[in-house]
């Protein structure tokens, strides 16, 4: 957290607000602010936690805005399907993701699973690697050589180096892909000569990951155009992906103020 009007991180806690808010006073400019006065916060209504928890039940456990205001209204707190719907939707996060960079590997996993979007099936591309961290989700409307091309393209830039190592499955379009994009890095297909006897050599990492999108998919029955599909994945990596995990447990139900 930093201080909202000179970005200094050098505070210290200066008493409580009648709603329960702690207060923060920077050392800096002595400017006086809470979490809600933070830039993702500003002049939101509700406390930052609610918000967190807000994007976690969507994104994170894949209950629908809907679910998730009455959920909030059993716990005692009035918030309508429309605000949580602005919260994690079309709040701005992209640049939220800079924060949330983690170390990656050499070892790269890539696969792709389809979604339905205006009744016509898209493909999913996924690219994690050896430590379960989530490169890139990229979205297409076909599955072919330059899809794929594509989100390995995009996996180098949000990565920043290029793997040693990518696992893919039998797909026929990945090895002209890989060659292109990554020439020296090695290219093991999972499933051809008992290379699922490793399990570090098999796909099952990724496979996995695409389960859990599926089941947050089919609670949607699909999306009503590619930018509404577009725009939940890349919220959906961002929560899922780049957000620290123990982070998102620690906001749990009976932190949240009533």
């Amino acid at each position: 957290m930093k201080c909202p009007k000179c970005s200094s991180s050098d505070y210290w806690k200066n008493g409580i607000k009648e709603n329960g808010e702690q207060l923060f006073k920077c050392k800096d400019c002595f400017f006086q602010f809470t979490k809600r006065s933070q830039k993702d916060y500003l002049r939101m209504r509700f406390p930052s936690d609610i918000i967190k928890y807000a994007q976690k039940l969507v994104f994170y456990y894949g209950l629908s805005t809907w679910k998730a205001s009455a959920l909030f209204k059993d716990l005692g707190v009035d918030v309508s399907n429309k605000a949580i719907h602005i919260w994690t939707y079309e709040k701005n996060i992209e640049d939220a993701k800079k924060e949330f960079n983690k170390e990656l590997t050499g070892i790269w996993y890539c696969d792709e699973t389809f979604v339905k979007v205006k009744g016509k099936t898209g493909y999913l591309w996924v690219v994690k690697d050896s430590s379960n961290n989530v490169i890139v989700l990229y979205l297409s409307k076909r599955r072919t050589s330059k899809a794929a091309k594509k989100a390995l393209r995009l996996a180098y830039e949000r990565a920043g180096f290029k793997p040693h190592t990518i696992i893919t499955d039998g797909y026929s379009s990945y090895p002209s892909a890989i060659r292109k994009v990554f020439p020296k890095a090695e290219h093991i297909q999972s499933g051809i000569k008992g290379i699922n006897e490793d399990h570090l050599f098999s796909t099952n990492v990724v496979e996995g990951y695409n389960s859990k999108i599926k089941t947050m998919y089919h609670t949607r029955r699909g999306f009503k155009s590619w930018k509404n599909a577009a725009n939940y994945f890349s919220k959906f990596e961002l929560y899922n992906c780049f957000m620290n995990n123990e982070e998102l447990d620690m906001i749990k139900p009976c932190s949240i103020p009533t």
